[in-house]
């Protein structure tokens, strides 16, 4: 019986010694990345503008002391007379300015995150402005969120030099010119070709539901 009892113990021991190992040490969160539309259509004050405009931010981990960013846009009437990263602001609303950007498209680099602004830059409280001759009050808007564009698709989406491709309407490219955005990957599909495919493609769906 003895032999019994020392095994018992022996589990009892390995038991308890397992309870109070220590905790396995977690990995630090992955990187996030915002993918920022710039659209005169996020500006608090009308504008009627061709310009348009994509901006890249990575935060390398949460909490990182460092925000990096990649911004190219073009189309603008007149030129750029400065750029900046504002907040904090909700959509629609105006924020004090925090970090002035370089001039020119593109633009790249990085800016110190303290805790309040990346308080701010998680509660998507954070935006981007670049202003124009045109527009000294702003005529490209970005905010930092994930909630994508703002603006309705274009009515003439894919007509009158439009193309459609993978990721949707892509303006010509005299709108855009200078932006440093093309058309690759992108099929030109002649304008109202294009849109005609479209709408055969439709045509048929509904077809085939009535059947």
């Amino acid at each position: 019986m003895k032999p019994i009892a020392s095994l018992a113990s022996v589990g009892a021991c390995v038991i308890l010694l397992g309870g109070v190992a220590p905790a396995r040490a977690e990995s630090p969160p992955a990187e996030r990345t915002w993918s920022v539309p710039l659209e005169a259509c996020q500006e608090p004050t009308a504008v009627s503008t061709t310009a348009s405009g994509h901006a890249v931010l990575v935060l390398p981990h949460f909490g990182a002391q460092e925000l990096q960013y990649s911004i190219s846009f073009g189309g603008f009437a007149g030129v750029e007379t400065a750029a900046h990263i504002h907040g904090p602001a909700a959509r629609g609303q105006v924020g004090p300015i925090l970090f002035t950007l370089p001039a020119g498209s593109p633009k790249s680099g990085s800016f110190a995150v303290t805790p309040e602004v990346l308080s701010a830059l998680v509660g998507g409280q954070l935006y981007i402005d670049i202003h124009s001759s045109t527009y000294p009050d702003g005529e490209l808007r970005g905010q930092i969120d994930d909630s994508g564009s703002a603006c309705p698709p274009p009515v003439d989406a894919g007509v009158d030099g439009g193309l459609i491709c993978d990721g949707g309407w892509v303006p010509s490219a005299d709108a855009n010119e200078g932006s440093g955005s093309g058309s690759d990957g992108c099929a030109a599909g002649g304008g109202r070709g294009s849109l005609a495919l479209v709408a055969a493609i439709g045509a048929l769906l509904v077809r085939r539901r009535r059947r």
